[in-house]
């Protein structure tokens, strides 16, 4: 074990952390959902606490039913602080209930990650996934297909399923601009910001939450988030013993089995567990995934004092399926086509592929052309209640990665790998095929301590960070055709890298009066990172940069009545280049960091049967670190600075209950992404020169202007679930030239989940899901990227899409004892 990881386990045995106790003065949000008498979810009602007189008593709740009907319900009450309670209870005509609560600090919200979370009072712009959510969806798609249907959201799949190597953008940012946490733990890659879903395989079965902030938000961890802060809680604890079983089986051969299960409380104990194995083809050929994935979590409550200790990892092999379709192979184009293999000088194999494939085409015909990784979490938290205002949290975190891609080079040659040509007697050979690896071998390791304080009106949170990454990159020839000038365990570059961050924030929140409260956030980074040695190209690598960022925000929310508020926000961010930027720079140009002025503004109506949100948003970057359209070796995005650019959009969202088995719920996204001027640059191979054009007032890459949701759920009865939704997502520019040309169609799919539960004896559920994907059969692309260069008198432009799969099915069966 490295050095630095025994430090990093080391630091995760000393602690103290946060859960916030709530005063029984204040008057707070309490769930009430209530049901009839066939177990029939007909209502959620909003309710708050009051002191009772006496002292020895505990707090009352108070819930007015005026709009329901007399009758026997049963009530399922959960709030934090105070224990769930099951209530059968018969309501009489306009009867205000009461029901006293029973407190335990620790039963509910006790994983609340404050540092990273926003509430209803702080102004930010979010949208809370329930667990109930998220399973109804998870059969086999990545976590990034369940979240994709959000407001100003899209998923992106390179295999075509949404199994595999996945994204996700919000508002047009791609996943190294979307801050990602794990119980308040940073999963962006500290080098690249980026996050690879694919290492944390079925993640979904074991989140109870996920919170998605648009725009900056509140998060304070991690990366700056420059497009939205995906949050999410996998601190996973059952009320009792229980095991899962759920197989899912479904097109393109694939398969997922999960097994869950945990022990209930056990005196101050609590265990649970998850086996996850997930295997499909994929849509797109050689496109295959081999996931499987882990997690643990161990609980202790003692009093005041909690601790949760949680490792989850991932294994993944997938076929590389990255570079991509061409345009005139996406189209059927078989003049396009052959003109595309001469203008790239495909072999005669690569050109039968070419011709042959269809639009699940696949360039790469390796057999073994596949990244595998391995990469392992290591959390443990622990909160410490002092006393009834004040509560400390910290949490120690250990992330360990390592893994390769491999492939295959045909007539590579032998400069390149920085050996000179094999001479035998009077000939000179200066290529050979190969087979070469890229390795990435990294830990990742910090500690983050939160102190809150809570009392009456005023809440105030205080935290400090301290992280550090530690990686390696290096490449080895594994074979070649003529191996000699290579010799034996031939590696051709190596690099490493260190990044240190240390940061503190502060946040403030105060209840004004009844209807204001205003909040404050004040976040400072300290950063360091250092890159040195040979890069992939053989190119010298030499980074050593430092950055100093201040983040303050402002929010405010004024509750006009108990169903309507108004919230406003204003943020600054700033954030660091990444090591692609500073290696893969085009112009030759240090990178600038970034900075983002972000203003949010919007209206929220809350009733008993419809809901509606409106939010307007403005964010304004100065050198923002734009996406070029194209990517670099090993299938990432290449960026480059812009001056002045900016998002300006309205998210309207909705939900509307027709009646109690009925609903209808949407979001809609209309938005102008702009760079005021732009530089776009090309080399022409006939003068062997960069080109430079400028363009004005230019839409930025792959930032849809318009996408929109709707969903028809309908619940008949207790047992059945079901839902039919419709996207579509607007036309997106591969390029920043705003060219009609170098862009991907709008798209729109059309899907449906039907999930029905049984009764059987000895059994506690058993339920069957089925879900149709593409019911529609659309043939669209939801990624892309582009290239241009001169040629011949032209300017050529070599347009790449990630087709989808058409018409596709899941079925599940599930089985709790």
């Amino acid at each position: 074990m490295k050095k630095n990881q025994l430090i990093a386990m080391a630091v995760m045995l000393f602690c103290s952390l946060n859960t916030v106790a709530q005063t029984k003065t204040s008057t707070i949000f309490v769930n009430v959902v209530f049901f009839n008498q066939d177990s029939i979810k007909i209502d959620d009602c909003e309710a708050y606490f009051i002191n009772s007189k006496n002292k020895t008593e505990h707090p009352i709740l108070l819930m007015n039913t005026l709009e329901l009907l007399p009758g026997d319900y049963e009530l399922k009450i959960k709030t934090n602080f105070y224990k769930t309670s099951d209530i059968n209870y018969f309501l009489n005509q306009n009867e205000t209930i009461n029901v006293y609560l029973t407190e335990n600090v620790f039963e509910h919200d006790r994983y609340v990650i404050r540092s990273t979370s926003a509430s209803e009072k702080s102004g930010f712009v979010f949208t809370k996934i329930k667990s109930e959510e998220l399973q109804l969806k998870n059969l086999a798609q990545d976590f990034t297909y369940l979240i994709g249907n959000t407001a100003s959201a899209y998923s992106t799949s390179d295999a075509g399923t949404g199994i595999g190597y996945t994204g996700i953008r919000i508002r047009g940012s791609d996943g190294t601009r979307i801050n990602v946490n794990v119980n308040g733990v940073p999963i962006n890659d500290a080098e690249s910001h980026g996050v690879f879903w694919v290492n944390m395989p079925d993640l979904a079965s074991s989140a109870n939450s996920v919170q998605i902030q648009r725009g900056v938000g509140s998060s304070t961890n991690g990366t700056g988030a420059f497009g939205a802060n995906i949050n999410i809680s996998n601190l996973m604890n059952s009320q009792s013993p229980f095991l899962n079983i759920n197989q899912t089986i479904g097109s393109f051969n694939t398969s997922k089995s999960t097994l869950q299960f945990g022990t209930g409380p056990i005196n101050h104990f609590n265990f649970y567990g998850r086996l996850s194995k997930i295997n499909s083809d994929g849509y797109i050929d050689r496109a295959a995934s081999d996931l499987s994935s882990f997690q643990i979590n161990l609980s202790a409550n003692y009093n005041k004092y909690h601790l949760n200790f949680v490792t989850f990892g991932g294994k993944e092999k997938t076929f590389q399926s990255w570079y991509g379709t061409p345009e005139s192979r996406v189209n059927g184009d078989i003049e396009g086509m052959k003109q595309y293999a001469d203008r790239n000088y495909l072999t005669a194999n690569q050109t039968n592929n070419l011709l042959q494939s269809g639009r699940t085409y696949n360039f790469y015909t390796y057999p073994n052309q596949t990244d595998n990784y391995w990469q392992n979490h290591y959390q443990m938290h622990q909160n410490l209640m002092i006393n009834k205002y004040l509560s400390i949290k910290n949490t120690s975190f250990l992330t360990t990665g390592k893994g390769f891609y491999e492939e295959f080079r045909e007539s590579a040659s032998f400069s390149s790998y920085g050996v000179n040509d094999l001479v035998i007697v009077n000939d000179t050979i200066s290529n050979t095929d190969l087979v070469r690896q890229r390795w990435l071998d990294n830990v990742f390791y910090g500690n983050f301590t939160n102190l809150s304080y809570k009392k009456n009106r005023l809440e105030i949170d205080l935290g400090i960070m301290f992280s550090k990454y530690d990686g390696v990159h290096f490449g080895d020839v594994i074979w070649a055709n003529f191996a000699q000038p290579f010799g034996k365990d031939f590696r051709y570059y190596n690099s490493s890298s260190q990044k240190t961050e240390q940061n503190i924030f502060g946040k403030l929140l105060y209840q004004v009066n009844k209807k204001l409260s205003l909040g404050t956030e004040i976040q400072t980074r300290w950063i360091q990172y250092e890159s040195k040695g040979k890069d992939n190209d053989l190119q010298i690598i030499n980074i050593n940069e430092r950055f100093l960022f201040f983040n303050p925000k402002v929010n405010a929310v004024y509750q006009f009545n108990k169903s309507n508020r108004f919230f406003a926000n204003y943020s600054i961010g700033n954030r660091e280049p990444v090591r692609g930027d500073f290696i893969d720079n085009q112009n030759g140009k240090t990178p600038e960091h970034e900075q983002l002025y972000n203003l949010e503004f919007g209206f929220i109506q809350k009733r008993k049967h419809h809901f509606f949100q409106i939010n307007c948003y403005d964010m304004t970057y100065i050198n923002q670190l734009i996406l070029t359209g194209e990517l670099n070796d090993v299938g990432s995005s290449l960026r480059r600075n812009v001056k002045n650019s900016y998002r300006r959009g309205i998210e309207l969202l909705g939900k509307w209950r027709i009646n109690r088995q009925f609903e209808i719920e949407g979001n809609a996204s209309f938005s102008m992404n702009r760079i005021k001027d732009f530089n776009d640059f090309y080399f022409d191979y006939d003068s062997s020169i960069l080109i430079e054009r400028n363009y004005k007032n230019t839409s930025i890459a792959f930032s849809p202007s318009s996408i929109y949701y709707i969903s028809f759920n309908t619940k008949p009865n207790k047992s059945i679930d079901a839902n039919l939704s419709f996207k579509r997502v607007g036309q997106q520019f591969l390029d920043n030239t705003s060219n009609k040309n170098v862009a991907l169609p709008s798209y729109f799919t059309v899907d449906c989940i039907i999930s029905k539960t049984f009764k059987i004896k000895n059994i506690k559920t058993f339920t069957l899901k089925a879900q149709g994907i593409n019911l529609f059969n659309q043939a669209f692309s939801n990624n892309g990227y582009t290239f241009k260069y001169g040629s011949g008198g032209k300017i050529v432009q070599e347009n790449f899409f990630y087709p989808q799969a058409l018409r596709h099915f899941f079925l599940s069966v599930e089985i709790e004892i």
